[in-house]
């Protein structure tokens, strides 16, 4: 799928990541391997780790379950080779 079809999706997933609200950024963190899946490795190199990284250090949101945040890092290194 094309970049312009995911583009307005990848939008709403960076605002989401930015969202006031801790449980929302969990939830966005928790998914972010789910998007890496369906979009190119270029993306997930220039917007999704640099999303994770920023969710991974925010303290609010650290307390994501280390499942969860261990298969999302794994998913964005998949898509990244």
């Amino acid at each position: 799928m094309s970049f312009n079809f995911f583009n307005p999706i990848l939008r709403k997933f960076i605002e989401l990541c930015n969202e006031e609200t801790p449980m929302v950024r969990r939830a966005v963190a928790n998914r972010i391997g789910n998007l890496a899946a369906v979009v190119s490795k270029d993306i997930v190199i220039t917007e999704l780790i640099p999303i994770f990284k920023q969710l991974s250090s925010d303290e609010q949101v650290i307390i994501l379950k280390e499942k969860h945040y261990s298969n999302s890092f794994r998913t964005l290194l998949k898509y990244c080779a």
